[in-house]
């Protein structure tokens, strides 16, 4: 006698929503929370950190940053720790350094954010400031 499969229910949700698995995920719901919250300032923040921390578990927590957001947990955490480091680097030097900027966004170290910045925007942080300042600084 051949194995039943199950098959899978999909939910109807509201277009802000998505369903994965049989798993409703509100797609603003943990933007909002993270970015109020600040749990990206963590550089130490992980899947499972961050899951018991949304009080949800890490399945669900992977399915919204894989699916939703297309995009490794790893990514989504940096990409918004560089949104903050982006607005920071628009102080001017005399009111915060490079390093002060990665340690204020989230990043454990200046190499690190060094390295995320220049894969997410093409420049190094220096380059960027250097942009938007010029020589005036």
């Amino acid at each position: 006698m051949a194995a039943r499969t199950k098959k899978k229910k999909i939910v109807k949700v509201p277009s802000d929503n998505k369903t994965y698995n049989n798993m409703q995920i509100d797609t603003s719901k943990f933007d909002k929370i993270i970015r109020k919250k600040k749990y990206y300032l963590d550089p130490s923040m992980t899947l499972v950190k961050l899951s018991k921390l949304l009080g949800t578990n890490r399945s669900y927590m992977s399915a919204y940053v894989n699916n939703a957001r297309n995009e490794s947990f790893c990514d989504y955490i940096n990409n918004i720790r560089l949104e903050v480091a982006e607005g920071l680097l628009h102080q001017p030097k005399s009111r915060i350094t490079l390093d002060r900027a990665a340690e204020l966004s989230g990043f454990r170290s200046y190499s690190t954010f060094s390295r995320a910045f220049m894969k997410h925007y093409g420049v190094t942080p220096s380059q960027y400031r250097k942009k938007i300042f010029g020589d005036e600084e």
